[in-house]
């Protein structure tokens, strides 16, 4: 199997457009689902995530749940329609072609999340328990890979 290629390749993802621009807090993004034919909004929310685990600043996206034949109108994007929790991504998707940078908010009229917790099975308590942390790599909390699908508004302790 060609690793390259493996990489580069996201089978349910079709590319869009190839870009070296280094993506902003308040982009919106698409990505075109090649299954359904569909287009995907994101929006950059962080673009100095980094911790520990993360040499390079890293971002975190929202993936909303709307579903479009077109890239406009850009829906408006509204913290309670992501459709999955909040990831860290580095430019990859850009480089590639997969996410399409197609507009800009500004960083005040953001609908984030007031907190982002991530789980991380590495490091772990003094219970041998997964850690969550924050966008910047520090301990906010601890439990197990369960709880992490519920922990994104406010994080759990315990």
């Amino acid at each position: 199997m060609d690793v390259q290629k493996s990489r580069d390749e996201l089978p349910l993802l079709a590319i869009l457009k190839k870009s070296k621009k280094i993506p902003m807090v308040g982009d919106i993004f698409v990505m075109k689902r090649k299954d359904i034919n569909k287009y995907l909004y994101g929006l950059v929310v962080e673009d100095k995530c980094a911790g520990p685990m993360a040499p390079e600043e890293l971002l975190i996206v929202y993936i909303y749940k709307y579903q479009t034949d077109t890239i406009t109108p850009i829906p408006v994007l509204n913290k309670s329609d992501i459709l999955i929790l909040p990831e860290i991504v580095g430019y990859h998707g850009w480089n590639a072609g997969y996410f399409l940078t197609v507009g800009t908010i500004p960083k005040d009229k953001i609908d984030k999340i007031a907190r982002h917790s991530f789980f991380d099975p590495i490091s772990k308590n003094d219970k041998g328990e997964g850690n969550y942390l924050d966008e910047f790599g520090n301990v906010i909390g601890f439990g197990n890979e369960r709880t992490s699908k519920i922990c994104y508004e406010q994080p759990l302790y315990g």
